[in-house]
């Protein structure tokens, strides 16, 4: 699922445009496709991507770490509390402390 929210604060706020069940390509890095354009008016928008992916037959689905912020550091959140993090609305990623992370 590929969508688009406004920027509340420096966090996602409001959905935008959202897109469900888009092909992609690759092995290791994705490329998704968007059947249909999102088409956004001037302003300042996050982008988020779930994946629906089967651990027992391929593995995790991760975004690559990085240690440069550039604007905002990353934002997580995990509505269904999948593996009890805790995290159910949006927080810096490094922010939710069962993630582990220290990348911004």
């Amino acid at each position: 699922m590929f969508q688009t929210f406004r920027v509340t604060g420096d966090l996602p706020g409001a959905l935008v445009a959202s897109r469900l069940e888009n092909p992609y390509t690759g092995s290791n890095d994705f490329v998704i496709t968007l059947p249909e354009p999102v088409t956004l008016s001037e302003g300042h928008y996050w982008v988020s991507v779930q994946a629906r992916q089967d651990i027992t037959q391929a593995g995790f689905w991760l975004w690559h770490n990085r240690t440069i912020q550039s604007n905002a550091g990353a934002a997580w959140q995990n509505p269904g509390n999948g593996f009890g993090t805790g995290c159910v609305i949006w927080v810096r990623k490094i922010a939710c402390a069962s993630l582990g992370e220290t990348a911004p």
